[in-house]
């Protein structure tokens, strides 16, 4: 495994490698060749030493599962490389964009690269535009200014990079609004005891509106929400039906020139769990006030996150926030005294950091973040393990980091 991991290593560098020398002549002799295609080239060096004062249940920052284990972490992972080709003909204007970073599966101590993003664009001057392949998810468009990768993952934020066919259309009128229509679902899961899930054969219906030009310095107010439907096979010819679902408000506001910068979301979900990397929230199949075995029921959930940025001067950056998640008890119930083995009962996390940059491709930051995770205490009931509704405890702790970037 080890080998074959090492092998598709140097296959996937060998590869980049090529691109970059023989596009990189075409990209700086644009003006000479006959091609139409403008070709793009960008990435970022990104080095993270980590310090915990509790164990994280993930390598990026996500919630506490001890607050007494120390750790520390020198992580290179956030490292990225995108390349994109452009070309535009008539009324359009079509592009393709690659992207990908380090987050991948690891054998031994090799970082793969991994497909951050994978998508073709075409966009006509009317203001229509298509978008198909894996982008990030587009209702929640927010992220707070963390150094950290996990961007309040399980903290308040609802984020990921799901495969996707999304619609767009931009008013061209003195008001910007933007209107969009999308259709979200990861790829099939192959495995050696489940070949694929076939339950899931919906994918997400979403839908956003967004006022693009709400302040004068531009900002952003939208809302968004959408739906599927899911049903599980559970013998006898019968199956459990679930419904899903996602609602959320999002604001980007910028002040002062965009000096100051006032950012976060709102969401109420039901289910929303894998294609918004909020894994572990979705369906509660032995629900206690369900009388009807083939209705399940989705856990719901609460939660957002508010970010300010204070661009102090061309040097030196703030950014404070905080986060939280919160799933309904009442879904997770499986009697009237226990729930389900969640990942937490509720979930907060509280940043600051201060960025330095040395010029406009380098620079250094230090970043607190602190987390309270209220977690179920666990009852053995043969033969499974349950959490018990009327006993919790908290774990609190905090990760420092200090980062160093170089971006072109």
């Amino acid at each position: 495994m080890e080998r074959l991991a090492k092998l598709r290593l140097y296959g996937v560098t060998a590869l980049l490698v090529t691109a970059i020398v023989v596009l990189l002549p075409v990209a700086s002799s644009a003006g000479s060749v006959d091609s139409k295609v403008d070709v793009k080239i960008w990435g970022r060096a990104k080095f993270d030493m980590q310090w915990d004062t509790g164990q994280m249940a993930t390598e990026l920052a996500s919630y506490l599962v001890d607050d007494s284990t120390h750790v520390l972490n020198f992580n290179p992972r956030d490292t990225r490389f995108g390349i994109s080709g452009g070309i535009a003909e008539g009324d359009w204007k079509a592009k393709a964009v690659l992207e990908i970073d380090f987050w991948g599966a690891s054998a031994g101590d090799n970082l793969l690269p991994r497909l951050r993003l994978g998508y073709a664009n075409m966009a006509h001057k009317s203001g229509f535009s298509m978008r198909g392949g894996q982008d990030w998810i587009p209702i929640l468009q927010q992220n707070p200014a963390t150094i950290e990768f996990g961007i309040l993952s399980w903290g308040g934020n609802l984020w990921w990079r799901v495969p996707q066919l999304t619609f767009r259309y931009d008013t061209q009128g003195d008001t910007k609004l933007q209107f969009l229509l999308s259709f979200m679902k990861h790829r099939l899961r192959y495995d050696s005891a489940v070949p694929y899930r076939p339950e899931e054969k919906m994918p997400w219906i979403l839908g956003r509106i967004a006022w693009k030009d709400f302040l004068k310095d531009g900002g952003e107010l939208a809302i968004s929400g959408g739906f599927r439907t899911v049903s599980f096979d559970i013998g006898d010819n019968k199956t459990q039906d679930f419904s899903p679902y996602i609602g959320g408000f999002e604001f980007n506001l910028p002040f002062a020139e965009k000096k100051v910068i006032l950012k976060g979301e709102a969401y109420v979900s039901g289910g929303a769990a894998d294609e918004y990397l909020h894994y572990g929230f979705n369906y509660n199949y032995a629900h206690p006030d369900e009388d009807d075995p083939t209705k399940g029921k989705v856990i719901s959930s609460t939660g957002g996150f508010a970010s300010l940025t204070w661009n102090i001067n061309p040097t030196w950056v703030i950014d404070v926030g905080a986060g939280t998640d919160n799933p309904k008890d009442e879904d997770l119930k499986v009697s009237d005294d226990y729930v389900l083995p969640v990942r937490y009962a509720r979930n907060t996390v509280i940043f600051g950091n201060l960025k330095m940059k040395m010029n406009k491709h380098c620079g250094i930051g230090f970043e607190v973040m602190s987390f309270d995770t209220e977690h179920f205490e666990q009852v053995d009931i043969p033969p499974d393990t349950y959490g018990d509704l009327n006993k919790t405890y908290n774990l609190t702790g905090q990760r420092f980091t200090l980062s160093t970037w170089f971006v072109f």
